[in-house]
């Protein structure tokens, strides 16, 4: 079963994204979402603190977007040969 999450642009557009992976980062106190656009088109990243996604951040540093990138190959990459 897959997850969804709904984000409201700057413009108040709402719009549904499928969740690929939640994770946290080592040396990170943030959690960590990829998520996609229904059809496939895009794949994003974002931050949050706590448990609720209702504030993501999408300002990551280098260093956690090289560590990310870890965890994407893993996740889509792996889930592309499936």
């Amino acid at each position: 079963m897959n997850d969804y999450i709904e984000i409201i642009d700057e413009d108040g557009k709402e719009t549904t994204y499928e969740v690929v992976s939640t994770f946290k980062l080592e040396g990170y106190s943030s959690n960590y979402i990829l998520y996609k656009e229904i059809d496939n088109s895009h794949l994003y990243i974002a931050k949050y603190n706590g448990t609720s996604m209702s504030d993501l951040d999408t300002n990551l540093s280098e260093e956690e977007l090289a560590l990310a990138r870890g965890i994407f190959e893993e996740v889509v990459v792996s889930d592309d040969r499936n």
